[in-house]
């Protein structure tokens, strides 16, 4: 059988083999014949064998500190409950954020924290809501002390297993993953394809080689299906402009009998598409490139959210903000309120409101000015409202009022919106959610001028990871870190 196989060589290049059997092609590369022994993933089987540990840890933990608490006598229905509850919320929680998928190959060290992370916010949440239902019983809170620690213990253990499981099976070979390109088109991009894989892959996957459904100087596709029989073959990626229709569906079918993973892949490497799903819509089938944020249950989940933290903080800074709004009247002359248009959700514009910390200018023109260090225009309360950012609390209207969100990305003035929107791929992209008076971006040192195209070019990147992430423990997480990052040095 001709040999078509490519493998990283020393360098990390692609390396095609055009003569000789299978089995020499792949003793050339230099690959371990366990590697393409046929079987099941060992990293599938580890998914589930770390979330079965992981329940086990909980509810063993809970019955363990039962039984040091109050003795082998009947299982309180109270304790009982509490702990199931814990225990279902907590998994979920760790296969939403990834635990049992694309972090499970993470450092242990990360691994442990995240799911401390978790568990910690779980059992609070758990034990608070027991507090509130019910009277306080000593017995209960030394029980999910115990429990607590217990459970945490045996969750690290857990990972450390998984984690030498893991560096052993990648000694052995165990855990590559097996990929072939298919190639429709004489004049295609699959060695691009080829190469981002090698790329991309690092050690954890294998090129199985470059076959051609054309015939030519590469290998065909009968070739892939004899190979197939020999070795693990766990994905194979054909590489379609849309030209041959005719050939596509007769050489799918042929594929479709191997038991591996059959993409297509309809763009080049180059062409970046943020996590592009397929599907079936209206009976065709389809690529969706953008899938509209907060829809459903999850928009109203963050509306939730914001109307009823910003009404507590309005109620809660009300003090505040009175004293602040004489202060500002005392020091300069001008209105305590400072109104500006931006441009927020699905690209309308509508009113900020802030505390003025300008000296006031009765027509600013159409042209718009950030604040740079030291700058003359800031008046002596306004530099403490701008480096303490206490000049947003107005904001908390604009939010009762649903023009914005607590979270999200920052409106910026509409010249500003306009200039950089020319300039930026995908800054409109930012104002497919409601903007907000702290953002990701904002908790990461860009807050304040952006005096350059690259300081922009990364809040940008920041509000759209935003935007594909968000959740409430998301938000929450940020809000955390406004109030850690309030006094930082980019605001003046």
């Amino acid at each position: 059988m001709k040999g078509g196989v490519a493998q990283r060589s020393a360098s990390g290049e692609i390396v095609a083999f055009r003569g000789g059997s299978a089995s020499m092609a792949w003793n050339n590369a230099h690959v371990g014949a366990r590697v393409f022994s046929a079987g099941a993933d060992p990293l599938s089987l580890l998914t589930g064998l770390v979330l079965m540990g992981d329940a086990l840890a909980m509810i063993l933990a809970a019955v363990t500190a039962y039984l040091v608490r109050c003795g082998p006598c009947e299982v309180s229905l109270e304790m009982s409950s509490t702990a199931l509850l814990a225990t279902a919320l907590a998994l979920e929680l760790m296969r939403c954020s990834g635990a049992y998928t694309r972090h499970l190959r993470s450092p242990v060290s990360a691994q442990i924290r995240r799911v401390a992370c978790i568990w910690t916010m779980v059992v609070l949440l758990v034990t608070g809501l027991e507090a509130l239902t019910k009277s306080s019983d000593l017995n209960l809170r030394i029980w999910a002390f115990t429990w607590y620690v217990g459970a945490m213990s045996g969750l690290a253990v857990v990972r450390l297993a998984a984690g030498w499981l893991i560096r052993r099976w990648s000694r052995q070979g165990r855990c590559t993953r097996t990929v072939a390109v298919v190639d429709t088109d004489s004049e295609g991009w699959s060695a691009a394809v080829a190469q981002a894989i090698i790329q991309h892959g690092a050690h954890e996957v294998c090129l199985a080689g470059v076959f051609s459904a054309q015939g030519g100087r590469l290998s065909g596709v009968d070739d892939l299906m004899r190979l197939a029989r020999l070795f693990r073959i766990d994905e194979v990626i054909v590489t379609d402009r849309g030209r041959n229709h005719d050939e596509l569906t007769p050489l799918l079918r042929q594929l479709g009998t191997l038991p591996a993973n059959i993409s297509i892949c309809t763009a080049p490497p180059w062409v970046a598409l943020p996590r592009p799903e397929a599907a079936f819509l209206f009976g065709c089938p389809v690529l969706t490139v953008y899938r509209r944020p907060l829809t459903g249950w999850r928009r109203v989940v963050k509306r939730v959210e914001d109307s009823v933290l910003a009404s507590a903080l309005l109620v809660g800074a009300l003090p505040l903000i009175l004293i602040l709004a004489a202060a500002i009247k005392l020091d300069s002359s001008g209105p305590v309120l400072f109104r500006q248009r931006r441009t927020g959700f699905n690209n309308n514009a509508f009113e900020v409101l802030k505390f003025r910390t300008m000296v006031h200018a009765p027509d600013p023109g159409a042209e718009v000015h950030q604040a740079t260090r030291n700058d003359p225009r800031v008046t002596r309360v306004g530099k403490i409202l701008r480096r303490t950012s206490l000049d947003e609390l107005p904001q908390l209207l604009n939010v009762l009022q649903g023009e914005m969100s607590l979270v999200g990305p920052r409106p910026h003035a509409v010249p500003h919106n306009e200039h950089f929107a020319t300039r930026i791929d995908g800054y409109l992209a930012r104002h497919r959610v409601q903007p907000g008076i702290t953002g990701w971006a904002q908790v990461n040192g860009l807050r304040g001028e952006t005096e350059t195209l690259d300081k922009m070019q990364r809040r940008v990147e920041h509000d759209l990871a935003y935007i594909e992430g968000w959740s409430v423990w998301f938000d929450l997480r940020i809000l955390l870190q406004t109030v850690v990052c309030i006094f930082g040095r980019n605001a003046y």
